[in-house]
């Protein structure tokens, strides 16, 4: 069924026939012109009537065999005269089609239906309810395949053609309207789901919509279901991923992989952040970056290596680099610096020994690392430091007839005139062959170094030696 709103155009071509009419002018009101007609009205003088005729022409022919004239009017504020009460029109049911007409069949005209019908190529709307018997009985039907020119509610039509003019449009749908496809304005819209197929050629979507392919949900809310992307190599210009994973490795906000953003230490793989990267696994932790320490350390740090597991060998960071081929003028190395190497504070080294800044428990508290102590630093004019006893050194380890050599040096500093004083303890007291060294300075023993200067203390047996 097609529903039209506003104007339309139907040329009816049913078995090739096809209506044709034709106008013509004439002073008389009564008597038809017999020459004259044209395809277009002409203009009418206020004493001239216009007339109409129309036919239908079967081909072979090329004009109607008979003519049916009426006077339609004057033209040009010409008055016509008042025509005669037209008969009373149809009742204002639904038309119903039914397709060719059939013998012992119920068609009925009442409030609600008015069956329409074809019948050797003619179309007919039922007069009156009955029943159509065995043979066609025209009386019962009015012959509805001459109009030209409709403006209606509703249209029934066969091979016809149809103009939609201005903002006019066809109604494809169920009778309440409440679902179906509106086509107006060189578009097809459907009323509920919004899909349409746009005037310039576009098929467009709402946001919420859907498109189906082999009965399956193609696109959804404006994105393609994944089970029909099913690609072995994607190749894309600009790839833009909020979120999701890529052969395991999660992308999440300004990260790949695991999160670790407070750099505390989590041993679970890559990390790549945009101001650092991290790699760990179980027991190791490396990270390069704008700072890889804890914000809560309050320290900055570029680079930083861990290892806590159980392999008792290792390297934290290893640099090889030899040429195949030598340069006689240039010495090859793997690390290089410009500037000097230096500890300021509490900053150390820690290789064979001790390098950094002096302190009073510095001794006692890296015995169990190193025996030899380079102090580049003392804080004060004469600084005491002191020496571990017995019950120390054998909570570390060392038992009391175990023999050790402790290295002590001071760097020299210019200007400076600072000392360290080395102090014995109850335990392990500082003596000078079998006396106590400077027993009126110390009562355990002491001696004093000043910057440039380093001395060797041997212990043994609960004592240090000078």
């Amino acid at each position: 069924m097609i529903v039209a709103r506003g104007q339309i155009t139907i040329s009816v071509t049913k078995d090739g026939q096809y209506p044709v009419q034709e106008f013509a002018k004439s002073t008389s009101s009564t008597v038809a012109p017999t020459s004259g007609w044209v395809k277009t009205p002409p203009a009418c003088s206020t004493t001239e009537y216009l007339w109409m005729r129309t036919g239908v022409v079967i081909p072979p022919a090329t004009s109607p065999a008979s003519w049916t004239t009426v006077r339609v009017g004057a033209i040009n504020g010409a008055t016509g005269e008042q025509g005669e009460k037209g008969e009373i029109g149809l009742p204002g049911s639904l038309l119903r089609p039914r397709g060719e007409w059939k013998a012992n069949t119920n068609y009925v005209n009442n409030t609600q239906y008015r069956d329409t019908i074809i019948y050797n190529g003619n179309t007919y709307s039922c007069r009156a309810d009955h029943n159509s018997g065995s043979s066609f009985d025209v009386t019962k039907w009015t012959l509805f395949n001459e109009l030209i020119n409709v403006a209606t509610q509703l249209l029934v039509a066969q091979n016809a053609t149809i103009d939609i003019l201005g903002t006019s449009g066809l109604f494809i749908g169920n009778l309440s309207k409440t679902q179906g496809w509106l086509m107006t304005g060189g578009s097809i819209k459907h009323n509920v789901t919004g899909l349409e197929l746009t005037a310039d050629g576009k098929l467009s979507l709402p946001a919420t919509g859907a498109m189906l392919v082999g009965n399956k949900t193609f696109i959804s809310d404006g994105k393609i279901v994944t089970d029909f992307i099913d690609v072995d190599k994607l190749a894309v210009t600009n790839l833009a991923a909020i979120k999701g994973t890529i052969a395991g490795f999660e992308i999440a906000n300004n990260r790949i992989g695991v999160a670790d953003s407070d750099k505390g230490g989590v041993y679970s793989g890559l990390s790549l952040y945009k101001d650092f990267i991290k790699f760990s696994e179980s027991d190791t932790w490396v990270g390069i970056g704008t700072n890889v320490f804890p914000a809560s350390t309050g320290m900055k740090c570029l680079a930083r290596c861990e290892y806590t597991g159980s392999v008792s060998s290792g390297v934290a960071l290893y640099a090889k680099f030899r040429p195949k081929e030598i340069s006689s003028w240039y010495t090859q190395r793997a690390i290089q610096y410009d500037g000097n190497v230096f500890g300021i504070g509490r900053r150390a080294i820690f290789e064979d020994g001790y390098v950094g800044a002096a302190y009073t428990d510095i001794i006692t508290s890296n015995i169990a690392n190193t025996h030899t102590y380079v102090f580049t630093s003392i804080s004060s004019t004469l600084l005491a430091i002191d020496l571990p006893g017995r019950a120390q050194l054998e909570k570390i380890g060392i038992s009391n007839n175990t023999f050790f050599e402790l290295r002590i040096m001071v760097t020299w500093e210019p200007g400076s005139n600072k000392w360290i004083r080395i102090r014995g303890c109850a335990d392990g007291r500082l003596l000078m062959g079998v006396n106590v060294a400077n027993y009126n300075l110390w009562s355990n023993g002491c001696a004093d170094i000043s910057g440039g200067n380093m001395f060797r203390i041997r212990y043994m047996n609960s004592h240090y030696y000078l």
